[in-house]
């Protein structure tokens, strides 16, 4: 287990944590290195020498939602707070990659991996969040259901189609149309918003632990199949792997060793 577990988290907190643990480790264990590896690269094919510009649009996804976390303070009023979490909460609910590579560490355990797991609509628009995390819960019902409970297409829905208003006291949703209005208590807005955003940053730090904290630079691992071998790069500084290279030699390595553990060692994540 890479995650730690600490007495002054909440239940919902330990859940996140515990589930996101469970479904990298499952994942990793299953002995399907190459199909782990591209989906920690976002679930995207895979070349001979891989860069971190695979992943490039996820750092961006986290430089933003950190930058704005930042702008949050007790210097604001709370009503300002609230619509700078309103637009953490819809930048982390629309990233394709979450759902995406979720799916994907569902499906590697059986030597499965979709790069488009969700199927265009009308071969056009991307699926929907919620149906995405239905296609999830009907592959995992234990992540599915958790993911429910904070992912939230109201909220989305009304802040992003600027049909809202926000009160003292509460949040009014669809406020322009007053047979579909739904109101929300100011906490239980804020325990939405402040759940979306701790599922955010466990499951980047769930991810970036895979990525720096299993794999040694120069570790072999077999690719779709025994006659593909490929060396893994991994940034020396760092330690997070970052590419792929092909090669003649046979598997090793000392994740070898990690992965047939039966239990990992906690980490502090970074």
């Amino acid at each position: 287990m890479l995650m730690e577990i600490t007495n002054d988290l909440t239940s919902f907190q330990k859940r996140v944590l515990l589930s996101l643990d469970n479904l990298f480790e499952k994942a990793f264990k299953t002995g399907y290195d190459f199909l782990f590896i591209q989906t920690l690269f976002g679930a995207h094919p895979l070349s001979l020498t891989m860069t971190q510009e695979a992943t490039s649009s996820i750092f961006e996804t986290v430089h933003f939602v950190r930058y704005f976390d930042q702008l949050v303070s007790e210097n604001n009023s709370q009503k300002n707070n609230l619509r700078i979490g309103l637009s953490i909460y819809c930048h982390i609910y629309e990233t394709n990659f979450i759902p995406r590579i979720i799916y994907n560490l569902i499906t590697i355990r059986e030597g499965i991996l979709d790069c488009l797991p969700f199927k265009l609509t009308n071969n056009k628009w991307e699926m929907s969040p919620d149906r995405k995390i239905k296609q999830i819960a009907e592959k995992d019902k234990v992540i599915g259901d958790l993911m429910n409970e904070f992912y939230d297409s109201k909220i989305r829905n009304a802040f992003v189609h600027s049909d809202y208003i926000l009160t003292d006291e509460k949040i009014i949703l669809t406020a322009d149309r007053n047979m579909k209005r739904v109101v929300y208590p100011k906490n239980d807005l804020a325990n939405k918003l402040d759940n979306m955003h701790f599922f955010f940053e466990a499951f980047i730090q769930t991810w970036m632990a895979y990525k720096i904290e299993i794999y040694n630079n120069g570790d072999v691992i077999y690719g779709n199949s025994k006659m593909e071998r490929y060396k893994l790069i991994v940034n020396a500084e760092n330690h997070e792997l970052i590419g792929l290279e092909s090669t003649d030699e046979e598997p090793n390595g000392e994740y070898l060793k990690r992965r047939n553990c039966n239990k990992q060692e906690s980490g502090k994540i970074i």
